[in-house]
This record gives structure tokens, C-alpha cells and sequence, in this order.
């Protein structure tokens, strides 16, 4: 049998043309959308919801309006969203802690990080750099961990606040080295560089993009990423497995959630345009300028790597016995 030729030119210009571009559920969205950050304005999480809200709303016909819900570590944000209708108009600018950490955290969290939404789309991650005072006598990790074995529980790492991914990370490193080291907990990371740049502290794990400018200063030492390859802007620097601890990886990252009761069409729609967003060049430019590696995965993509983040944070927070007072 023929192909007429008219279909055979039709699948011809679609082959031309690409990937199609998402297709909008009936009635679709019809209304503004929220896309709610769990931190307040003018900071990491808010800035990079902004950028990818406005090319949201130019690719879905509708507004995004940013609405910051801080506190409780963004647990506050989270439940507002695990509560909302589930209608595609309520969106979670999802984020470590809320969605990962806070599950092994919180005994009495009022969600489930894992049953009670749906992920959309992972949209940045920014692995943890491993930083120490210049006036710690090692040049390395190796020589590090070798000054903490030692003498046990002569080094003190600090954190952003206990229960934090900086606070978090530490403990890995305990966990995995073996060596005793003293957590102090600060109110803010910006604390606590200044005590780390002093040598009140001597080490400290923060966000890649937040110790660039330290590094490159001369205010700290870069002794290890927690990545799996090395970051582009900081090429001198080991990963941990290069430093010595195989499989060490840990990120600060950001994704896209919905309430779980939000229907699969209308989620599969919003995944393949944020991906379409995040692939976006401007939008991409701007985000790995900031530091950030771009993702723009799937729907299902992103819910095994948040089964993965549930485990992997539970099981530190268990082998450590971290519990907030």
C-alpha cells in the first residue's frame, strides 16, 4: 500500500520541526498561577523562582504570581501546598529541606514528603563545598581528617542552623571518615563564615555558589565538592571521592511540586513546560551563570530522585541521631 503523500509530507515536517510542543489540557489553565517559596524574598531560592515564573507565564498565557511563605525551614510553605487544591494552580518551589530532610526530621511533620505531592519538574542543584579556616595547618582532606584522628573532637564544624543541609553534610562527613568532630550550630550561614574565616571554627560545608566568593577571596580553603565531577568554576578543587570518600554527593537543589491530588494530565503538561523553560536559553544562561546546573527532568525522573534524597537524608539523620531541642 501507498502512503499518501500528503501524510508522508506532514511526518516529514514534523520530523523537521522537533519535539512538539506541550499540549495544554482542556481548559487549562484559565487563571493565574502561585508558585509558592518556602524562604523570604531576595534570596537564592526566591530569585530563581522569579526568573522561572515569568517564563512560565509567558509560555502558559497566564500570570505566576511569587508568594514567600518562610519558616519552620520552609515546612510552613510545604503544607500550605500539600493542602491546596489540587488544580494545577498551586505550585511548590520545592527544596531540600522541606522536601527531603524534614521527613526524617520532624516526627510529627503534617505531610508526607513523598505521598502527599507530585513532582513536577527538578529544576537546579548546587553541590556542598567542604571549606576550612586558612588557619587550619592542612593542605587537603586527607591531611584534615588526619588532624581530627589525631585528636578526636578537635575540630569544629559549623552550620547554617542544626537540621540544615550545611549541619546535615557535616554529619556525613563524621559518618563516613570516622572522625569525631563538634557541631556548632549558627543562626545564619553568614555567621558563621565569619567565625570560619576567623579560625573560631575550623571547617565548614555551604553551598558551591555561596563559597565561591570565599575561595576565591582567600578567606578559605576549598578542600573538597561533594559532586560527582568537578564544578567548572572552582576546576582546582576535588571532588570528595577524588579527596578520599568514594560516593560522597550531596546538593542543595530545587524543584517544582503540586499536591498529590493534582490530575496526571495536568501535571504532565506542566513537567514538559517547565523543561521547556528550563531549557530555555536565556533562562538556562542565567541559572549557570548563578553557579546552578540545570536539569529540566521528567515528571517520574524527579519522584525517584526525591525517594532517593527521603532515604539518603533519613538514614544520616538516624546513623547520627540529630534531633532538633
Amino acid at each position: 500500500m501507498r502512503i499518501p503523500s500528503l501524510l508522508v509530507a506532514i511526518c516529514a515536517s514534523l520530523a523537521i520541526a522537533g519535539p512538539l510542543a506541550a499540549q495544554a489540557p482542556s481548559n487549562f489553565p484559565t487563571k493565574p498561577l502561585k508558585l509558592v517559596v518556602p524562604f523570604a524574598p531576595g534570596g537564592t531560592a526566591d530569585s530563581v523562582a522569579r526568573l522561572v515564573g515569568s517564563a512560565l507565564a509567558d509560555r502558559v498565557g497566564q500570570p505566576v504570581v511569587v508568594e514567600n511563605k518562610p519558616g519552620v525551614g520552609g515546612v510552613l510553605a510545604a503544607d500550605f501546598v500539600a493542602k491546596a487544591p489540587g488544580d494545577g494552580y498551586t505550585l511548590l518551589m520545592g527544596d531540600v529541606g522541606p522536601n527531603a530532610v524534614a521527613a526524617g526530621l520532624f516526627p510529627n511533620l503534617p505531610y508526607d514528603a513523598l505521598k502527599d505531592f507530585s513532582p513536577v519538574a527538578l529544576a537546579t542543584t548546587v553541590p556542598m563545598l567542604l571549606m576550612v579556616s586558612p588557619k587550619v595547618p592542612a593542605a587537603d582532606l586527607s591531611e584534615l581528617l588526619a588532624l581530627g584522628r589525631a585528636t578526636p573532637g578537635s575540630l569544629n564544624f559549623a552550620s547554617a542552623g542544626a537540621g540544615g543541609i550545611s549541619h546535615l553534610v557535616g554529619e556525613m562527613l563524621k559518618i563516613q571518615s570516622g572522625v569525631d568532630m563538634v557541631h556548632v550550630p549558627y543562626k545564619n550561614g553568614s555567621q558563621a563564615l565569619i567565625d570560619l574565616k576567623s579560625g573560631e571554627v575550623q571547617l565548614m560545608f555551604a553551598t558551591a555558589t555561596t563559597g565561591l566568593p570565599q575561595v576565591k577571596s582567600g578567606n578559605t580553603k576549598p578542600m573538597a565538592v561533594a559532586s560527582s565531577k568537578r564544578l567548572d568554576y572552582l576546576p582546582d578543587v576535588p571532588t570528595m571521592a577524588e579527596a578520599g570518600l568514594p560516593g560522597f554527593v550531596a546538593d542543595s537543589w530545587s524543584g517544582i511540586l503540586v499536591p498529590s491530588s493534582t490530575p496526571a494530565a495536568v501535571v504532565e503538561y506542566l513537567g514538559q513546560v517547565l523543561a521547556e523553560v528550563l531549557n530555555q536559553a536565556d533562562v538556562k544562561e542565567s541559572l549557570t551563570q548563578r553557579g546552578f546546573e540545570v536539569l529540566a527532568g521528567s515528571p517520574a525522573e524527579f519522584s525517584d530522585f526525591l525517594s532517593r534524597e527521603v532515604a539518603k537524608w533519613t538514614g544520616v539523620i538516624q546513623a547520627a541521631g540529630v534531633k532538633l531541642e
